[in-house]
């Protein structure tokens, strides 16, 4: 991933004060710089046989969800793509989304050892709680259908 000294700031400050960084920003920008690159770097998608059942945030702080979703979506958009495919968006979900309904949403971010920080995973807990209970449904409707259960 590819990162401008405007990312590496709040990175490094951060990891010395122990609060939660952000890195959506950072994949962003790394997409940006290599925006001639994407195709050559996407699943090809169409070839699929599947149904998609998609769920992108933009309040994500991990990756830029929402973006690469809508990606995929207008991939097999301009394929004429037989299958169903469906895109879900909560505009204060976070990173990790479809938790059972009812799952604490106040974890706000998570450790990674590696790197020596506290990684956010953006949106609020309200919004999250909203996200699970409106997606879970959704989710299992969608798994029902598509695997015959």
């Amino acid at each position: 991933m590819m990162e401008s000294e405007e990312q590496r700031q709040p990175f490094l400050e951060a990891q010395r004060n122990g609060t939660p960084y952000i890195d959506a920003p950072s994949f962003e920008y790394s997409l940006e710089q290599q925006r001639d690159r994407i195709e050559e770097a996407s699943i090809p998608v169409e070839r699929s046989r599947a149904a998609f059942l998609l769920i992108g945030n933009p309040g994500d702080g991990v990756w830029p969800s929402l973006m690469l979703s809508r990606i995929t979506i207008d991939r097999l958009k301009s394929h004429n793509y037989d299958n169903d495919y469906q895109l879900l968006s909560y505009e204060q979900g976070v990173h990790i989304l479809i938790p059972f309904p009812f799952y604490p949403t106040t974890m706000r971010q998570f450790w990674l050892p590696t790197v020596k920080i506290w990684e956010g995973l953006g949106g609020t807990a309200e919004g999250a709680a909203k996200a699970a209970g409106d997606s879970w449904p959704k989710v299992l409707e969608f798994l029902h259908r598509e695997l015959g259960g």
